[in-house]
């Protein structure tokens, strides 16, 4: 006979077990792929997209990188993307994991130290280091700057392929100011700080001493997890006239740079893609921002390492990486 208690704990696991399943997996409903391949996926582009990829990360996200060089960095055909990818890893302070991240970039080469504690209040620090660098390459050698996080999945072939056939007018992105992604709406602002090591930004008890105001009008801002920033856009934000407002301990880092491109590059074309860029169903708590993955999802956040798996394995995707 079976003991009760062990039953009782049997129980217990599989039902945590399922419950995890529910809570973090996708599932066929989770998918839409009703209709045929689109036209402007069978086709390769008429050249390369070439992208300089900032995957902004935490020491500690250790499986993250690698999940993100296996699925969405391997194996893209070089006729379709051609990528030069750097992770941006600010320090621990933990000794044993600060020597791991040292020993992953020493096996891949692919970490940028910053000189600069993790923190979720220096985001907007973070984005700024790392703009500046991808304006270390001159705009006529790469198309566009693409700012991503290790829980987004990238199809970067099918990117490549898509932009031309949906906007064929935006087609010289060293030339044209462009900013593509899943868009939102917001109006706050900050100043620029003319002292780049002040501490400013860093005082809570007024915040008018932030620097903080509200416009009048409201501004597109792009959601973190996955934004194209044109060639020609990168250099005229880092331009060394332009004093970005980035020392602000303000945790929504992808307002701030929505607020850079308002008000230091007013004439930007924006680029709403609520289609390619999204939420894997139930995996966002805004309900809007979840959409079932089809053709046109180019970027899908909030994924794990197994779920990235899952999406690459698709047979829908089939032939999208040369391995």
């Amino acid at each position: 006979m079976v003991n009760p208690n062990f039953r009782r704990r049997v129980l217990i696991v599989l039902s945590s077990i399922i419950l995890l399943a529910v809570l973090i997996h996708l599932y066929a409903s989770d998918y839409n792929f009703t209709a045929n391949k689109p036209a402007w996926l069978l086709a390769p582009p008429p050249r390369p997209l070439v992208l300089r990829i900032g995957i902004i990360s935490q020491p500690k996200e250790f499986a993250r990188r690698q999940a993100f060089r296996e699925n969405s960095l391997r194996g893209v055909p070089k006729n379709e993307a051609i990528i030069h990818h750097r992770f941006l890893v600010g320090y621990s302070g933990e000794g044993d994991e600060d020597r791991r991240v040292l020993e992953e970039h020493l096996h891949y080469g692919d970490i940028i130290r910053l000189d600069m504690k993790e923190s979720g209040l220096r985001l907007g620090e973070k984005r700024w280091r790392m703009l500046k660098w991808a304006s270390e390459a001159h705009r006529s050698t790469y198309d566009y700057y693409l700012m991503a996080d290790t829980d987004a999945f990238f199809r970067l072939g099918a990117l490549a392929r898509r932009l031309p056939y949906r906007r064929p007018d935006l087609d010289s992105p060293q030339t044209q100011d462009i900013f593509i992604g899943r868009m939102g709406f917001h109006k706050l602002h900050f100043k620029p700080n003319p002292f780049d090591n002040e501490t400013t930004f860093e005082k809570e008890d007024d915040p008018w001493e932030l620097g903080e105001y509200r416009g009048d009008e409201w501004y597109l801002y792009p959601l973190g997890y996955g934004v194209l920033i044109s060639s020609h856009l990168v250099d005229r934000l880092a331009s060394p006239e332009v004093v970005l407002p980035h020392h602000v301990h303000y945790p929504a880092d992808d307002v701030l740079v929505g607020q850079w491109v308002a008000d230091f590059a007013p004439g930007t074309t924006i680029v709403d893609d609520h289609d390619g860029f999204h939420d894997a169903i139930k995996h966002s708590w805004f309900e809007d921002h979840n959409k079932a993955v089809d053709y046109d999802s180019v970027c899908v956040h909030h994924v794990s390492a197994s779920e990235m798996k899952k999406l690459r394995d698709r047979t829908e995707f089939a032939g999208e990486w040369e391995d």
